[in-house]
C-alpha cells in the first residue's frame, strides 16, 4: 500500500509541470518528458515560476518529493556550474513562495522565519532540495492555515446575517451562500462540517430559542410569536415547536417542560 501511495503522488505531481493532460499515465508523462527535453534551449536551465506557484495553490505534502523531482528534470542543468544552478533553484522557489503567499494576503515577511530565508552558500543538489522542501511544505502549511481563516471569516459572516434576518420567510441557503459569495453547495458542506448542524437545523434552532424567549418574556399569542420568528404558519410554527422542544409553546409558557 505505502508502494502504490507513493506512485500515486509521483504521477499526480506531474500535474503542475503538464496542466494541459486531463489523463496521467506512464506514457503520457514519458512523452512530456522527451517533448520538454527537445524544446528547451541547449545551456539554459529555467525554473518554471507559474508551475511552482501552481503547485502552491493545491498541491499537498505528500507530492513535495515528487514534484521536486519533475521539476529538476524539467530544468535542465547541463553545461551550467551546479553551484549556480543550485542558488538560482533556491531563489526562484523563495521569490515563488512569497509571490504567492502575498497573492493570498498572506504576507511572507511577516510569516517566514530566518532559517528559510534566501542562502548563498548553497552549492549542492541535496542542499537545494533540503531547502526548496522546506520552502513547499512550509508554503503549502500557511496556505492552508489562511484557508482555513478565510473559511472561519466566511462562517462567521453567514452565521451573523442568519442571526439579523432570522425572523425573513424569504431567508435560505441559497441567499445567505450568495451573500457571502460562495457556491450553495460549499457552503452547506463547510457549514454542516464547522458547526455541526445543517443550516436548516441552525436556523430553526434560532427561531425556536427566539420564540421561547418571547413566550417567557411576553403576553404576545402563540401565533403572534410564530410570525415574529419567521413562520407564516401558525400550526406549522406549533409542530416544529413540539418536535425541537418536546412541548408545545402552551405547554412551553406554562413551564411544563422549560
Amino acid at each position: 500500500m505505502p508502494a502504490c501511495f507513493s506512485e500515486a503522488s509521483r504521477i499526480l505531481s506531474y500535474r503542475y509541470l503538464c496542466p494541459e493532460e486531463h489523463i496521467l499515465s506512464e506514457d503520457s508523462i514519458q512523452c512530456v518528458q522527451k517533448t520538454r527535453t527537445i524544446a528547451r534551449e541547449p545551456n539554459q536551465p529555467e525554473v518554471d515560476q507559474e508551475r511552482v506557484r501552481c503547485f502552491f495553490s493545491s498541491g499537498s505534502a505528500e507530492e513535495i518529493e515528487s514534484f521536486i523531482d519533475q521539476l529538476l528534470r524539467s530544468a535542465g542543468v547541463e553545461g551550467v556550474p551546479l553551484s549556480m544552478f543550485c542558488r538560482y533553484l533556491t531563489m526562484t522557489a523563495y521569490f515563488a513562495a512569497a509571490a504567492y503567499l502575498d497573492s493570498i494576503g498572506c504576507h511572507a515577511e511577516s510569516y517566514w522565519p530566518p532559517e528559510l530565508r534566501p542562502k548563498d552558500n548553497i552549492a549542492t543538489p541535496d542542499e537545494a532540495r533540503g531547502y526548496m522542501r522546506q520552502i513547499l511544505l512550509h508554503t503549502i502549511r500557511l496556505r492552508d492555515r489562511e484557508s482555513r481563516k478565510q473559511q472561519r471569516d466566511l462562517l462567521n459572516k453567514a452565521i451573523g446575517f442568519i442571526d439579523e434576518h432570522y425572523p425573513e420567510e424569504t431567508i435560505s441557503l441559497d441567499k445567505v451562500a450568495q451573500k457571502v459569495n460562495i457556491s450553495p453547495n460549499y457552503f452547506s458542506a463547510m457549514f454542516s462540517q464547522e458547526v455541526g448542524q445543517t443550516f436548516v437545523e441552525y436556523l430553526t434552532g434560532k427561531r425556536i430559542n427566539e420564540a421561547k424567549r418571547m413566550l417567557r418574556q411576553t403576553d404576545l399569542r402563540s401565533s403572534e410569536i410564530a410570525y415574529a420568528v419567521g413562520f407564516r404558519d401558525s400550526h406549522y410554527f406549533s409542530f416544529v415547536f413540539k418536535k425541537v422542544s418536546g412541548c408545545t409553546p402552551s405547554e412551553y409558557r406554562r413551564g411544563d417542560k422549560r
